[in-house]
């Protein structure tokens, strides 16, 4: 079983493909590589977590139909256009405004802060934990441990945690407050 993220796919939303400047003719073939992506690396055992903007689908049923086709357990932080068809659907195993994820590397726990929206300052943010965000399609620079996850940034592709955690282990410790940087201890 995998962990995976991604954000910002904007199934359906037209419009995108001339915001992002996304390289579609349409939205039917925008949608189709985005699921032939996500099914090519996702299994049907694998977590994904979404960070919102989902959809452009207004009707449940329509959208239920493409979130069935998509691999994995799917989990859902919600973005600023994520509207009712999108949160109250069946497949999403939680809906979740902001989430603390924390899992175990070696003996260390780490925390990693999942936001729709880049977070200026998170918790632990000092200590080595993540803000994995979307929203920005790949236009704003990082701060410290911060990664845009949208599918602007990768290619049209879920990422991994494993992508993730080598992203983050380049990246410079960042605390703009009081708190001085340290180094990672266990998150309690």
């Amino acid at each position: 079983k995998m962990i995976w993220f991604t954000s910002d796919t904007h199934f359906s939303h037209g419009k995108i493909i001339e915001y992002s400047n996304r390289p579609f003719n349409d939205v039917y073939e925008m949608d189709a590589c985005m699921v032939e992506r996500w099914n090519a690396r996702v299994g049907k055992k694998d977590t994904v977590y979404h960070l919102g903007d989902v959809a452009f689908i207004k009707e449940p049923a329509v959208l239920d139909r493409l979130l069935s086709r998509l691999n994995g357990n799917k989990i859902l932080i919600k973005g600023n256009h994520d509207r009712s068809a999108v949160t109250n659907s069946k497949y999403w195993g939680s809906v979740h405004d902001l989430l603390e994820i924390t899992y175990k590397d070696g003996k260390d726990k780490k925390l990693i802060v999942a936001c729709h929206y880049a977070l200026r300052t998170w918790r632990k943010q000092g200590r080595g934990s993540f803000n994995l965000h979307g929203h920005s399609h790949n236009n704003l620079p990082p701060i410290g441990k911060q990664l845009d996850v949208g599918v602007d940034a990768h290619n049209f592709y879920p990422i991994t945690l494993d992508y993730v955690l080598k992203y983050m282990d380049r990246q410079p410790l960042y605390s703009p407050d009081h708190h001085q940087p340290t180094s990672p201890e266990t998150i309690d």
